[in-house]
């Protein structure tokens, strides 16, 4: 019970901290590359583009983390990584904000290899919260581990979309992450060290241990149908959740009010939503596992079709008063989703061997970046060429059709119990 306190907290710090660049460049640069650049709408949800390596670099690297120490090795090379960067966004800040061709250049330049380090971080974190539950039927650890790690990131990220508005100049937001980073490493490192873990390899297994990238989940058709779900549940709620502040922002409403309700309303909401998500499975302890979370999932789906339409309304019949309530219901909802979609991930990588477990997570996790990323990239361009009244319409239609994958999931997972049982 001891060591997996130790390994909470650690995952609690290690996820807030790989929030912190998601905020920063999902949160805060749009608006700051809207508003004050003057970037077009087009080009500045492409700045997503700059979180790829979640994509590609995820399930290639998390084949190569088979032990103890090269998990430990990833975490405390990453976190470094993002110190030192962090340092030298807060230097050019400082000494070249005039040189706009040269800031621009490293700043994105930077934000991309912090993604890489971020994503080596959460490999090893990813491990660290499935090795430490005792079986896959620890059902009560995995639900509160997957909502401190939806709670935590989007903590993170709540604080990386307000950091750099603290501050008159910039540097010193990038600063202040930096020495958060520093803590964040040296807090770690102590939890870690003092943790032991039900699923530790023996020197012999780790001398023996070489890295493979395995498929093999694919072979297992309920895996299949969970990948095309968890590639697709987001579509329409991270689309309109890119493109809402930048149609608000073209009704006249404030960058300021945006960025703030943004961060002061939604992420906590958001990680309310997640809380709530966590605690209702944590504390239910279903007999049927899968049929409870699908189930919950469905009707937390159903929930985002409410706030989607609400935004339309906003933007469409002038109503005002209401656009923050619009995004917050839709972060709440959003929010509860996300914790029991990570818990099925989690009891559904259970179902390979251990040595493929966090490589299947991995590669589930990366599927739902790609689906966010492809469509937030380029749900921009929608709006110029069908207008904000068919990417709504859009938007609706993708809240709903992930729930034929997930239902044909519960399908396969009925099929492959009953092949056990014979």
């Amino acid at each position: 019970m001891q060591s997996q306190i130790r390994a909470l907290a650690s995952l609690c710090i290690l996820y807030f901290l790989q929030g912190i660049p998601y905020g920063v460049q999902m949160k805060a640069l749009p608006l700051y590359l809207y508003e004050s650049l003057n970037f077009t709408m087009n080009a500045v949800t492409k700045t997503g583009l700059l979180m790829t390596p979640w994509i590609f670099l995820k399930p290639l690297l998390s084949a190569y983390v088979t032990t103890e120490t090269a998990a430990n090795t990833l975490i405390y090379t990453g976190i470094a990584g993002n110190i030192l960067l962090n340092l030298l966004l807060s230097f050019t800040f400082l000494f070249w904000s005039q040189h706009n061709v040269i800031v621009s250049f490293l700043d994105m330049f930077a934000l991309f290899i912090i993604n890489v380090a971020s994503v080596a971080v959460d490999i090893s974190t990813d491990r660290l919260a499935i090795t430490s539950a005792q079986s896959g039927s620890d059902l009560k650890f995995l639900g509160i581990s997957n909502t401190v790690q939806v709670v935590a990131y989007k903590v993170g990220a709540m604080f990386g979309g307000i950091a750099l508005s603290l501050f008159v100049n910039i540097a010193y937001g990038f600063l202040v992450i930096a020495i958060l980073n520093v803590a964040g490493l040296i807090v770690v490192s102590y939890l870690i060290s003092a943790t032991d873990r039900p699923h530790s390899e023996s020197k012999q297994e780790q001398a023996i241990t070489r890295p493979t990238i395995s498929f093999s989940m694919f072979s297992i058709s309920s895996l299949k149908y969970l990948c095309i779900f968890i590639l697709t549940y987001k579509l329409g709620e991270n689309g309109s959740l890119t493109i809402y502040p930048l149609l608000l922002i073209d009704k006249n409403v404030s960058r300021h009010h945006v960025a703030m309700y943004s961060s002061l309303l939604n992420e906590p909401l958001s990680f309310l939503g997640s809380i709530i998500g966590g605690c209702v499975w944590s504390f239910h302890q279903p007999k049927k596992p899968y049929f409870s979370l699908c189930c919950m999932i469905a009707f937390a789906c159903g929930l985002r079709v409410a706030p989607i339409g609400l935004q339309y309304l906003v933007l469409s019949a002038q109503i005002d008063s209401l656009w923050p309530l619009a995004s917050a219901l839709l972060s709440f909802f959003g929010g509860m989703l996300t914790t029991l979609t990570f818990t099925l991930m989690m009891v559904a990588s259970h179902k390979v061997p251990d040595t493929q477990k966090a490589t299947v997570y991995a590669i589930l996790s990366s599927c739902e970046v790609l689906g966010k990323l492809v469509f937030s990239c380029f749900v921009g361009y929608l709006v110029t060429l069908i207008g904000v009244l068919h990417v709504y319409m859009t938007f609706t239609g993708l809240l709903t059709l992930p729930m034929f994958a997930l239902l044909w999931f519960y399908k396969c997972v009925l099929m492959e119990t009953k092949r056990k049982e014979e």
